[in-house]
């Protein structure tokens, strides 16, 4: 369909944005409310800017949400995404499906070279803290302290290690034996069986890589010992979030 023709004010009525628009990110409490303003060139470039924004801002309160959990320490290995694109690509191809954004409100000014565009998104927080959850487990096995990628990014990380196996914290789990695992939760199963498979005295080697360096730990099979698989995760309570972003 053609863009309307160019028009000085706002969809809502005058020449500023509505008033609704200018906090990024807001909470009542049932729902987290994320908005996005942009512009672009034509009216449905503009409105698919603001609502690659709202996801960024999504991203930007995840990482104050994720910083105040026990996988805290940890969040530097995860950069944020660059830009709203990337933020909206990263949580739509999330392991776990990301809760629907309702579009709840939107407004828009038409320009002559530039066209301006807010939408207002609500996803519900009992929604957003159970799709999170996973995101939050840390997960133990032979003094090693693992946690997946948070949202916006992929693999599983190490948080804490014993000294004796000179890893170091917020390296990046290459694979386990040879086998490679996409959620922290994982690694007790594949390591265990790994070992299992194992003759008496040989060693078990999980990968891990930082910054392009490569580093192992080691975990020898004891003789005559075959290892039971553990249930070693531990799912912290998620409490009140944070508002606003930084």
């Amino acid at each position: 369909q053609p863009e309307p023709a160019p028009d000085s004010s706002w969809s809502t009525g005058g020449v500023d944005a509505p008033s609704w628009s200018k906090e990024a990110v807001l909470e009542n409490p049932t729902h987290l409310v994320l908005v996005g303003l942009a512009s672009g060139p034509t009216l449905s470039e503009a409105e698919a800017q603001a609502r690659s924004l709202a996801h960024l801002h999504l991203v930007q309160y995840l990482r104050q949400v994720v910083a105040s959990s026990p996988v805290g320490p940890g969040l530097q290995s995860w950069p944020l995404p660059s830009n709203g694109a990337a933020a909206e690509r990263a949580l739509r191809s999330a392991p776990v499906p990301l809760p629907d954004l309702v579009l709840v409100e939107s407004a828009h000014r038409l320009g002559a070279q530039e066209s301006l565009a807010a939408v207002r998104f609500e996803l519900s927080k009992s929604e957003l803290n159970e799709w999170l959850e996973p995101y939050l487990e840390v997960t133990e096995y032979k003094g090693l302290k693992l946690t997946s990628a948070p949202p916006w990014a992929t693999g599983v990380r190490l948080l804490a290690t014993p000294t004796w196996y000179e890893v170091p914290v917020g390296a990046r789990l290459v694979d386990v034996g040879g086998a490679t695992v996409s959620s922290a939760p994982e690694v007790p199963g594949v390591a265990t069986r790994a070992l299992d498979s194992l003759q008496d005295g040989e060693r078990l080697q999980l990968r891990f890589e930082l910054d392009g360096a490569e580093s192992f730990a080691q975990i020898q099979k004891k003789a005559g010992r075959k290892e039971a698989t553990p249930d070693t995760s531990a799912r912290p309570k998620l409490w009140s979030n944070p508002a606003g972003t930084q």
